[in-house]
């Protein structure tokens, strides 16, 4: 986690004697919600919800005597939807629902028989549409959208024959542009915008700018600010669309280059509230400050056997912010939390005194 002061992370791992601390340090996504909950999605680990109180999570995991408990312990997603109820998504077995007003999961899975059930059980992301609707991303049958009056689902799906059909079923990112367009990164199949809702209709990413010198095909996140769009496209590195002039720019990782993308392999972005950007790639965390947009400069942040202050894992998984501008990182090391102040590095297990 990062946090304002002198800067440093302070870590947090497994610890199989305290029943406070991550079930694993396999962290999938970190969620902030609307009341300030921190939430960690964890691979085979369940989830947790972070107590700062007893600076340590409360673990929700299968239990398979007890039907109402989450149906995986893969959960790859949680989102909260403007009642309240929270939306899990799991590796496997579909949806779990958690309604505030109720004392167990309601749970959504692929049926063969029934054509408006979810179509797929492999669950990557969640997204409310302005009716209070939900969009749903999955890795295999493409767009689902969940019709809360009529609790049916409806699936949007790729079609070799129809260029306004999404690229492909392995739906990986789903994010809202400043007009609130539905935008869909996929798998092998690129970025597409969701024209228009009724008839279901898409347009390439490509198309859409005019442009297409570029692959852009393994679409992991999408982030928009005033000026640019943002793509992390996974092999290929980061792309920036300048609005305006209608530039688009590739970013890569540049041999000798200190101050490039640390991989070409990007699968998160994030804005922080001083308008930083993160970017999370599987060989390292890089920031791009505000002031450094335009020019495109990275600073990296990388583990070192040597240096007990670098960060303390490479791939990395999630970044969120807190209400209290403390940013929150997952790695394939655990949970991180980063105090930016002196740009320098400190890491505390939870055994240690991280005041």
């Amino acid at each position: 986690m990062v946090t304002p002061g002198n800067a440093r992370f302070i870590k947090y791992q497994n610890e199989p004697d305290n029943d406070l601390s991550l079930y694993n340090n396999s962290i999938y996504k970190l969620y902030l919600d609307r009341k300030g909950n921190l939430w960690a999605c964890n691979e085979n680990g369940g989830l947790h919800l972070y107590s700062e109180e007893k600076d340590g999570f409360y673990r929700y995991l299968h239990d398979p005597k007890n039907p109402n408990s989450l149906t995986h312990n893969s959960i790859w997603n949680i989102y909260q939807d403007d009642q309240d109820r929270y939306w899990i998504g799991t590796a496997q077995s579909g949806i779990n629902l958690a309604d505030p007003f109720a004392s167990k999961f309601a749970h959504y899975f692929k049926n063969p028989l029934d054509p408006e059930s979810l179509n797929n059980n492999i669950i990557r992301d969640f997204l409310e549409s302005k009716d209070g609707n939900i969009w749903i991303a999955t890795d295999g049958g493409g767009l689902n959208y969940f019709d809360r009056s009529k609790s049916t689902f409806k699936n949007y799906q790729s079609d070799s024959k129809n260029p306004k059909s999404i690229g492909s079923n392995a739906v990986i990112s789903l994010n809202e542009d400043l007009e609130g367009k539905l935008w869909v990164g996929t798998w092998a199949g690129g970025l597409a915008v969701l024209e228009n809702e009724r008839t279901g209709t898409f347009v390439r990413f490509q198309d859409w700018i005019k442009n297409d010198k570029y692959p852009i095909k393994h679409v992991f996140d999408a982030h928009f600010d005033e000026k640019y769009i943002w793509i992390a496209a996974l092999e290929e590195g980061l792309y920036r669309y300048d609005k305006k002039s209608r530039e688009l720019k590739l970013f890569q990782q540049v041999e000798g280059d200190s101050e490039s993308l640390s991989s070409n392999l990007p699968i998160r972005i994030f804005e922080d509230s001083k308008r930083n950007l993160w970017i999370g790639t599987h060989a390292g965390l890089n920031l791009i400050r505000s002031t450094d947009k335009d020019a495109g400069k990275f600073k990296v942040y990388q583990p070192s056997e040597s240096d007990s202050n670098s960060i303390p894992g490479n791939s990395i998984r999630q970044i969120t912010e807190d209400r209290l501008g403390n940013i929150w990182i997952a790695s394939d090391r655990g949970l991180s939390r980063y105090r930016p102040g002196t740009d320098d590095f400190i890491n505390y297990s939870k055994k240690t005194d991280c005041r």
